[in-house]
């Protein structure tokens, strides 16, 4: 399932993949909903890592997993 939403970034935890890779899970909220379960993995995360920072607002798009986390695939800054 294929996503796209505009939100609020609350937190970024970012973590080392066994590979020695950074990527990183966000917390991030919209007008109505808080999402803690947004994955960003190695590849995405190095494209978008200076703008996963607390406040910032993003439109990010990506996919939904079979536990429900978001994976994120694109992340922008809006303007």
């Amino acid at each position: 399932m294929q996503f796209e939403i505009a939100v609020c970034v609350d937190a970024v935890r970012e973590i080392i993949t066994k590979k020695g890779d950074p990527m990183a899970f966000v917390t991030a909220r919209d007008n109505t909903y808080v999402m803690d379960n947004i994955v960003v993995f190695p590849k995405t995360f190095a494209r978008a890592k200076t703008l996963l920072e607390e406040g910032n607002v993003l439109k990010i798009r990506g996919k939904m997993d079979d536990r429900g986390s978001l994976i994120a695939e694109r992340v922008e800054r809006l303007r």
